[in-house]
């Protein structure tokens, strides 16, 4: 048989511009499609429709054209809307349409390999360019196109600031360029920086430096901070706050970074330091009472990636810690870190904590509490998240190879009660978790489970403490109830193509010439029919066996009882409900029995749905006799 390819569909809208993207037409009430199959030749009737999601989604359109003509590679070009008007307001009302395309027939069958998207993208571009100002006067604005700063400032003595600006609501507001504002210092002192803001005010919401920006490219910072002395601990960003009694909003530093896209490396503050004992970041609190705070990431985004802090220790080598906290107080609820993500909703993290380096003892958060008692409220490390679906605490191990861990628990003590790690979901309601895992490597595994001293591998308790299911050493699973979500049973097997391809719904029969292994059945009444090649139609695989390394073994699914769809051909006769099926001459095709001595051990099963004519997919029980 011919092998069946499926070809990209290509969708032309009309006045649309070679390498451009799909766009519909702003004048006419016709799409140009232009749609192809391997299968179709000749004339044909092909049902026209839109959705408004890539797969499954709501039908918003529909049309029939017949007898339209398929070239010799089986494409065919229509116009959607020349049969059934398209409505004026459909792109408004769905911005986003795909078009699917299928024989007139039934089942539905869509062809091409999937949908093609339908998108309307705009775009608009202006430009203003000022004159270099020559004087300085109230709202000017001085502007220029240079690689180097439009405007400098230099005080050649080290004790005094090249520009202090006071009044108004902002003491110096910097917009535009890669860098809004940019500040360095050569100084060797301590209390050297490159931008130095301070809010002396005892009370309100005030901040020492306030940096924001509203560029959605990766890399953009509302305050860029860096130390490059090799020695010493310098610091890129230090903020400090005074404040005593006031308010609660009070901040050494406060970024914000109001990019209009979802940008990665947008960042509120971003501190580097090259210094071998510096900090990218140092956040003090002087006052001696009081959960007092040396640094507050917040975040009000929702999107799955914002961190209220985010910690990143990039050296290869070395105990790099991206975050470390540490506590010296022995009260209760003294944090090494404590990080809250306060949203109501997205997957916002309290900490985010991640480290690139190769050595066993980097991590990338590190909590430290040093009480002297064996006090419950001590923690190296809380955080809280008040999310939906935020993160307590997330940690990312960015390493692409080797055993890389995300996060690390570990004990020390003899006590039944201690745990690794410890999650527990407190909620009543809902659909908590104590412990996720989850992976997106397809070769990874959600989680991982070792018992190094040979005892039970997993168990699962009930409410009582009542053992409900239990995972051996050995590989033994014992349990009450196995629910399994397939439809049918099948085992591997080796299965070879004998005029053509192999794809789920075949009928596949024993081969004479391997043993154990299957080839694609191409003759009618075959009384060696083993099974059908399973996954057809949607429907998956319920329970697969097979054993590794044996002839009991291959890359194919094949359905032995159950229900599957398996390919029919009508030819013989239309297939109805109930009728019995054999193989057929036609490969990998099932067909209605019409000689019932000659289907004597060549049966494959019942059918449970019917095709009048042609081929396609029949619903069929599985019962080889």
């Amino acid at each position: 048989m011919k092998r069946r390819s499926f070809y990209v569909v290509t969708l032309i809208m009309l006045a649309a511009l070679a390498g451009t993207p799909l766009r519909a037409a702003e004048t006419s009430q016709t799409i140009a499609f232009r749609g192809c199959d391997a299968t179709l030749a000749g004339a044909v009737d092909l049902r026209l429709r839109l959705f408004d999601a890539a797969a499954g989604g709501n039908q918003v359109f529909e049309e029939t054209q017949a007898g339209l003509p398929a070239d010799a590679a089986g494409c065919v070009s229509v116009r959607l809307g020349d049969v059934a008007p398209l409505a004026a307001n459909l792109f408004t009302t769905y911005p986003s349409l795909w078009v699917a395309f299928g024989l007139d027939v039934d089942p539905d069958t869509e062809l091409g390999g999937g949908r093609t998207a339908v998108t309307a993208n705009g775009y608009t571009f202006r430009a203003a360019v000022a004159d270099n100002a020559q004087t300085i006067s109230p709202g000017a604005t001085i502007a220029g196109d240079s690689p180097t700063a439009v405007l400098s400032l230099n005080n050649t003595n080290l004790n005094g600031p090249a520009l202090s600006a006071t009044g108004g609501h902002t003491g110096v507001s910097g917009s535009g360029g890669q860098f809004g504002l940019s500040g360095t210092s050569s100084n060797s002192s301590s209390s050297a920086a490159g931008v130095l803001g301070e809010a002396t005010s005892p009370s309100g919401n005030t901040t020492g430096v306030w940096g924001r920006t509203v560029s959605s490219s990766d890399g953009a910072r509302g305050v860029f901070g860096e130390a490059t002395a090799a020695t010493g601990g310098a610091s890129g960003v230090v903020g400090t706050t005074r404040t005593v009694s006031g308010s609660s909003g009070a901040a050494g530093v406060l970024g914000v970074a109001q990019a209009s896209g979802f940008s990665d490396t947008a960042t509120g503050v971003h501190g580097i330091t090259n210094s071998g004992s510096g900090r990218g970041m140092s956040g003090l609190n002087d006052h001696r009472t009081g959960p007092t705070l040396g640094i507050v990431g917040e975040i009000r985004s929702n999107h799955g990636g914002a961190r209220g802090v985010w910690g990143l220790a990039n050296t290869p080598t070395g105990s790099g810690a991206g975050v470390h906290g540490q506590t010296l107080s022995s009260s209760n609820g003294a944090r090494g870190v404590f990080g809250e993500a306060t949203a109501a909703t997205g997957a916002a993290s309290g900490v985010t904590g991640s480290t690139n380096s190769r050595s066993i003892g980097a991590v990338g958060v590190l909590g430290v509490a040093n009480a002297s008692g064996l006090t419950d409220g001590a923690h190296g490390v809380v955080a809280t998240t008040n999310s939906g679906r935020g993160r307590g605490l997330s940690a990312l191990n960015n390493h692409p190879s080797g055993p890389t861990i995300g996060i690390v628990g570990e004990i020390v003590s003899f006590n039944n009660d201690a745990r690794g790690v410890w999650g527990v979901a407190n909620t009543t309601t809902g659909g908590g978790a104590g412990v996720l895992g989850q992976t997106f490597s397809p070769f990874g595994t959600g989680g991982t489970f070792i018992n190094s001293g040979g005892g039970d591998i997993l168990r699962g308790l009930d409410r009582n403490g009542v053992q409900v299911f239990r995972l051996a050493q050995n590989g033994t699973l014992t349990t009450r109830v196995v629910e399994i979500t397939g439809a049918d049973f099948s085992e591997k097997f080796e299965v070879r193509e004998a005029k053509g391809r192999i794809e789920p719904g075949m009928v596949v029969a024993i081969d004479p010439a391997h043993p154990g292994q299957l080839v694609v059945s191409a003759q009618a009444y075959d009384r060696r029919v083993a099974g059908i090649l399973s996954g057809a139609g949607g429907i998956n695989t319920g329970m697969l066996m097979g054993q590794p390394g044996t002839l009991a073994d291959g890359n194919h699914p094949v359905a032995l009882s159950g229900r599957v769809y398996v390919w029919a051909d009508a030819s013989n006769g239309a297939i109805q409900p109930g009728d019995l099926l054999t193989t057929s001459n036609l490969p990998g095709h099932a067909m209605k029995v019409m000689n019932y001595t000659k289907a004597q051990g060549a049966i494959l099963g019942k059918a449970m749905t019917g095709l009048a004519k042609g081929r396609g997919l029949v619903l069929v029980l599985v019962t080889l006799q």
